[in-house]
């Protein structure tokens, strides 16, 4: 009979893996574990952070999208999405096409607002890169149902290296469309 192992016992096998690579010399490791305060002060950090990863693949979809048309101009491929269209001047010629015809798009809501700091590591945390304005279209394109229902976000840096995004989502008006740089 094949003994189920549990995620608690893969986490604490990886941990043991880990410290025992860490070479930790005996006796201030000892003198961690036998304080009682550093120890469960300690315990609440792995557990938080092993939460943190826990929440950021919970929220996790993925969706394949197809026949992605890059040689469109960004306007035709906006237009294409028949959304209503707001934006900020000179922001659709910043946005890039991105290369391929397919591509799975992994889509994570983070549980918060992120600032420009706060964005490329949560992306670092899920090891994931911003899918490019074209596929994200192509999937608000082929998807309508399901873009209704979710805020959908892209991200791009411009030649100035500051952030653009462009934002599908619903709206009491309809469905809107929205790219915007922060300048």
């Amino acid at each position: 009979m094949d003994k189920t192992v549990t995620p608690s016992d893969k986490i604490a096998n990886l941990l043991n893996a880990r410290l025992r690579k860490e070479r930790l010399q005996s006796e201030p490791t000892e003198k961690v574990i036998s304080n009682s305060v550093m120890a469960r002060k300690m315990l609440e950090e792995l557990a938080a952070v092993v939460r943190q990863y826990v929440e950021a693949v919970r929220n996790l979809t993925v969706r394949r999208v197809t026949e992605i048309n890059r040689n469109q101009s960004p306007e035709q491929m906006l237009k294409a999405t028949k959304r209503k269209i707001y934006s900020e001047t000179g922001v659709v010629s910043t946005m890039p096409r991105g290369k391929g015809q397919d591509k799975e798009v992994t889509i994570f809501k983070p549980g918060k607002r992120l600032n420009d700091i706060q964005l490329p590591y949560e992306y670092d945390l899920l090891g994931l890169v911003p899918v490019d304005p074209y596929t994200l279209a192509k999937l608000v394109q082929d998807n309508t149902a399901f873009a209704d229902r979710r805020l959908l976000v892209t991200v791009w840096r411009d030649s100035d290296e500051e952030w653009c995004f462009i934002a599908f989502y619903r709206w009491i008006d309809g469905t809107r469309l929205r790219y915007i740089s922060r300048r």
